[in-house]
């Protein structure tokens, strides 16, 4: 089946995994995708039928966001007229908004997943959260399968009508890559912090808690999007117990820097609504290797890390929190002995390979349903 997927930014691992998943399966997949600032490796597959990389900038400022998408969806929509596709798959608020005024989902199935709240950078008062939700609600009523990536995005009934089409899909790690994982001893007791470099607040915390602590290390590692690269430079630089990696490759190097770490930093603002209700993918790769967890208190995954033992719920903008939490683990090698066996009891819910085969097993009976019914 000829399948388009529709982005405004540069596969990320996520979408790297689904992309892979369709070409297992058997699709014919092409992919529409634009190259941003802070995600500058596209995943070109070889057997992708097509690829098509288009300009879009997303300045932040909301002028030029939309001058860029509209000139986005534009080319997009001549390029999905010729490919003719019968399945959209898109994630995000703006590649839904580009599959919907392209007129197509009349003629092909689509699939929406979800990874963050459209419209989460604005507070819910304001008239172009208003907007973005209008425009959202009335894009979902022509979407066949919705998939959120946590469970928790359902929070206030938002997407109460769309119940039958939901697939709850979270951003779980593949085995095939976490199986060459190895615990390694260090000399110090290292955090690490990998991923996208976003959340300033939170790793000014993380750099005043732990910098230059005795028998502690910190690795941050990603790039910088949000913030000045000379900003995450400089919060580190006056340590020398805390490295900044400014990107790797998720593909090569993931397993070797969770090797490299015994703790695990996913802790965000707590202003920020996406990440209260979503739960990552440093949750499962965590878990998979037996690591404890910081994450934010009173947080979706502040809640499932406290109540599962795995981990401590500390504030955003508390260095003492973090400092008390990781020197408690740093003297007591029991307590992390006990939260790797409590990971251990997880872990085989957490592999992507199990709910990569529900996931397209569910494609293929909503392709083969909506044949018999249309």
């Amino acid at each position: 089946m000829k399948t388009v997927f529709i982005l405004t930014y540069s596969p990320d691992p996520r979408l790297i995994k689904r992309l892979r998943s369709f070409l297992k399966y058997g699709f014919e997949v092409e992919l529409i995708f634009a190259e941003r600032t802070h995600a500058i490796d596209p995943f070109i597959g070889k057997n992708l039928s097509g690829s098509y990389k288009l300009d879009y900038h997303d300045s932040g400022k909301l002028t030029e966001r939309l001058s860029d998408l509209i000139g986005f969806i534009t080319k997009a929509n001549r390029i999905i007229k010729r490919i003719k596709p019968q399945l959209i798959y898109t994630s995000g608020f703006d590649g839904l908004l580009a599959a919907f005024l392209s007129g197509w989902y009349k003629k092909a199935f689509l699939i929406y997943e979800v990874s963050d709240m459209p419209g989460g950078r604005w507070y819910e008062k304001d008239i172009c959260r208003k907007l973005i939700d209008i425009l959202e609600k009335m894009a979902t009523k022509h979407v066949d399968t919705l998939i959120l990536t946590s469970p928790h995005f359902k929070e206030k009934g938002r997407y109460d009508e769309h119940k039958s089409k939901i697939m709850i899909l979270e951003n779980l790690p593949e085995k095939r890559l976490f199986a060459n994982y190895r615990k390694r001893e260090h000399e110090s007791f290292t955090v690490g912090n990998f991923g996208l470099v976003r959340h300033k607040r939170s790793l000014d915390t993380l750099v005043r808690a732990l910098g230059n602590v005795e028998g502690v290390k910190v690795h941050i590692a990603g790039r910088a999007m949000g913030i000045a690269y000379e900003d995450i430079v400089g919060l580190c630089a006056n340590y020398d117990n805390i490295e900044f990696t400014d990107s790797y490759d998720y593909e090569n190097d993931i397993v070797n820097l969770y090797s490299s770490i015994d703790c695990v930093y996913s802790v965000y603002d707590r202003d920020d609504k996406n990440m209260n209700l979503a739960l990552g993918n440093r949750l499962y790769e965590a878990i998979v290797c037996g690591l404890p967890l910081l994450v934010t208190k009173g947080s979706k995954m502040g809640d499932f890390v406290e109540s599962r033992g795995i981990g401590f719920a500390v504030q955003a903008d508390d260095p003492v929190s973090v400092k008390q939490a990781v020197l408690r683990m740093v003297k007591d090698k029991k307590l992390v002995d006990e939260i790797e066996q409590k990971c251990e009891s997880l872990q085989s819910n957490c592999f992507y390979e199990a709910a990569e085969e529900q996931f397209m097993n569910h494609v293929s009976a909503m392709l083969e349903e909506g044949v018999k019914s249309k």
